[in-house]
């Protein structure tokens, strides 16, 4: 082990080589402190001077260097809140790089994002950047950059509408490049037409098509030329142009057009002038067409003929103003004052006529001409004459008819109107227009029957549906058939109607106004309403009369018969002769009271009728005997039996009481010298018998008429003043109740009565 004195000079050589080692580390460090400041400050300054726009964020604020204050309108080298820093940016966009920054600073996470500013077309680019928690913002101005993205997507745009607008023209369309003269592009039709063959696209043969483009680019003019080309097996003709682009040296661009159509209507066009002179030929009215330069190209037989000149003349094409004044030579034009001004007037018509033109033309033979000049399609002008001399006496005829016709209706009563086939008003009187307040100016203009009813509308009474209504009005006129009716006005007015198809298609309606008759016709009904109501009361009134008086008769017949059989003790002639008296005022009183509820069961309609096969040939004898049986007559009576029996269907016992009643009646009223005739007959196939009563004195009225109930005799009939009168009545009911007739004839003296006859 060494001593202490040997160790203590190592120590101190140690600790002196330590402490040089320490020395020396430390100036390095100052060295390499220096160099790093130096290095910073180098950074520092570079950054300052960048042309770049950088942001340091710190904590306590952030620095812009003094491009990004300019660029943001700060100060520079001085601490800014991010807000202020801010403030430049866009509104949409401040929250994002706000929250970009703050992200960047607290997680080291970098951005990079384009934002607008406040200023019209400045875009930056900002990309953050941290390191070590030192944050930098940097900011890149882009808007050069984004102007030209700007114009990138315009160009784009207008490129894509081009193309679109290309592909929308109908015909193909191309361009060709520069050095080979080959189709670079084209539009939706040339593909559509021409597809993908190669051949095909090159327009026919390829080396006419290059020929055509090189020369439209060596002389800078457009070329054109016609081709025919096939197409899918099928053989068009093409107009190709080719023409150099203006602006774009060498660039060729052409078009096609199909002209296929138009050939064929060349051809065709050909052919139907072809046939039109052939069926120009052929027509009656006069045609002659003249050329652009006015030389007659075209006329037809009529047209020579009309006028009266010769095809050698005609053929030799003359201008119209030599034609004119030929036909003025002739004599075969209007007398005119100023003929000159009419030549120069026809021939201003081949430059200054658009639309056809109509005249008429009163030639000294008395011929009327009409003229009508129209233009030719092909230039020109094309004249039509036709003889309407004939037409327009036919037509002043008929119009003459027409004003009498017109005449005719407006003095008629009724309304009149006439619809044609399409509904429309055709033809109407003054009448019509007055019964429904319609104006005349306005049914001249032919108004669809839809138009009528509606202005009708509010004048009809009725509970139907107005539009079931109209529509079958409409198809009443457009589907006409026979009817008529009535229709109530909301008026109070009455109109009878009744349509009347016609042969040519066409309704007739008529109206009628019966408002007055029909007012008559219910005062009338009424009345006889009335009068039925008064006879079936005064039946009714009788019957029960009747009825009431039969019982005190009954007893006054009995009481009478016990005193005529003695039964309370013997009587003297003088009283059997009063009591036999009574007996025969009763019974007559009982066949009184007997007719009078037989004519009022008649009259109420309560009498049954049993109707069987009677002969009034064996009947009018048994009649006759009873009449005279039952009392003496101062007349005679005389009936003359038919050769062949009258057979009728009636109630037996009824029409013998009513042919007693009235033979009967007939004995009464005869005069003392004549004799009263009765006669059995036919009349109209009916079963009759006459009654021949001659008169008594000159002025007395004949019984026939009397009888038969005639009303146009001046006395009044009081039904109830004699029996004999009542049986009159009763046999007048009951002969009308078994469908007979009662009848005056011609001499006013007989009366016949027909029956029904069995078979």
């Amino acid at each position: 082990m060494e001593s202490p004195e040997l160790v203590w000079p190592y120590i101190a050589f140690a600790g002196c080589v330590a402490a040089a080692v320490l020395g020396m580390l430390l100036w390095r460090m100052r060295n390499a402190r220096r160099r790093a400041e130096a290095r910073v400050d180098r950074l520092q300054a570079l950054l300052e001077d960048s042309p770049y726009g950088v942001i340091r964020c710190r904590p306590e604020g952030w620095r812009p260097n003094p491009a990004a204050a300019a660029i943001l309108k700060l100060d520079p080298d001085r601490l800014v809140p991010p807000d202020q820093a801010l403030a430049r940016f866009a509104d949409r966009h401040r929250e994002a790089i706000r929250e970009s920054a703050a992200a960047m600073i607290r997680d080291d996470r970098p951005f990079e994002m384009t934002v607008d500013t406040d200023e019209e077309g400045l875009v930056l680019t900002l990309c953050g950047r941290s390191v070590e928690g030192d944050a930098a913002i940097w900011l890149r101005d882009d808007s050069a950059s984004a102007w030209l993205a700007e114009q990138y997507t315009e160009r784009e745009d207008e490129l894509a509408l081009l193309r679109g607008v290309l592909d929308t023209v109908t015909h193909p369309v191309w361009w060709r490049d520069r050095d080979s003269l080959t189709i670079a592009g084209h539009n939706r039709a040339f593909r559509d037409m021409f597809g993908g063959d190669e051949r095909s696209r090159s327009l026919g043969a390829p080396e006419r098509a290059t020929e055509l483009a090189r020369l439209a680019q060596r002389t800078g003019l457009p070329q054109s030329e016609s081709r025919h080309i096939v197409l899918g097996g099928d053989r068009h003709a093409m107009d190709v142009l080719e023409s150099p682009v203006p602006g774009h040296q060498g660039i060729v661009a052409g078009m096609a057009q199909d002209m296929t159509a138009l050939e064929n209507l060349q051809m065709t066009l050909a052919e139907h002038i072809a046939v039109q002179d052939q069926v120009l030929e052929r027509l009656t009215s006069a045609i002659a067409i003249f050329g652009p330069d006015r030389r007659l190209k075209f006329f037809n037989p009529p047209y020579a003929d009309m006028w009266r000149l010769s095809h050698d003349v005609l053929d030799d094409q003359p201008v119209i103003g030599t034609l004119l004044e030929l036909l003025r030579e002739n004599r075969q034009l209007p007398e005119m004052s100023d003929f000159p001004a009419f030549k120069r007037q026809m021939e201003q018509l081949f430059t200054a006529l658009i639309e056809p033109r109509e005249d008429l033309l009163h030639l000294p033979d008395g011929r009327t001409v009409r003229a009508v000049a129209s233009p030719h399609p092909l230039g020109g002008l094309i004249f039509q004459y036709e003889d309407v001399t004939d037409r327009l006496a036919l037509e002043s005829s008929h119009n003459t008819l027409t004003a009498v016709q017109r005449s005719t209706l407006n003095s008629l009563f009724e309304g009149v109107c006439v619809f044609g086939r399409d509904g429309r008003l055709k033809l109407f009187n003054d009448v019509y227009a007055g019964l429904f307040g319609l104006d005349p100016a306005w049914l001249a203009t032919e108004p669809h029957i839809s138009e009528v009813a509606n202005y009708a509308k509010g004048m009809l009474r009725t509970e139907e549906d107005w539009e079931s209504l109209r529509r079958r009005l409409i198809t009443s006129v457009s589907e006409p058939a026979a009817r008529q009716g009535r229709m109530n006005l909301v008026d109070g007015r009455v109109m009878d109607y009744a349509y009347v198809p016609l042969p040519d298609g066409q309704c007739l309606v008529l109206y009628l106004d019966i408002t007055d008759s029909t007012q008559v016709e219910r005062a009338l009904r009424e009345r006889n309403r009335a009068l039925e109501n008064a006879d079936l009361l005064k039946s009714r009134f009788v019957s029960n009369v009747s009825y009431e008086l039969r019982t005190p008769l009954n007893a006054i017949m009995g009481f009478a018969e016990l005193l005529r059989l003695e039964t309370f003790g013997t009587l003297t002639e003088r009283q059997k002769a009063y009591v036999n008296d009574i007996l025969v005022a009763a019974s007559d009183l009982s066949d009184l009271i007997g007719d009078i509820l037989d004519l009022a069961a008649v009259q109420a309609g309560f009498m049954q009728l049993e109707s069987v096969e009677i002969d009034l040939a064996a009947m009018m004898p048994e009649v006759c005997e009873l009449v005279l049986r039952d009392r003496p007559l101062t007349a005679r009576l005389t009936f003359a039996k038919p050769t062949r029996p009258g057979r009728v269907l009636a109630d037996r016992r009824r029409l013998f009481q009513a042919l007693h009643y009235l033979i009967a009646d007939a004995a009464r009223h005869a005069p003392t010298g004549p004799e009263a005739a009765i006669v059995l007959t036919e009349e109209a196939g009916r079963p009759a018998i006459r009654m021949t009563v001659p008169l008594t004195l000159a002025d007395d009225s004949a019984w026939a008429s009397r009888a038969s109930g005639n009303p146009d005799l001046d006395i009044v009939e009081h039904a109830l003043a004699t029996g004999a009168d009542i049986g009159i009545s009763l046999a007048r009911s009951l002969i009308h109740a078994q469908k007979g007739r009662m009848e005056v004839a011609e001499d006013g003296v007989t009366l016949i009565c027909s029956f029904e006859p069995a078979d």
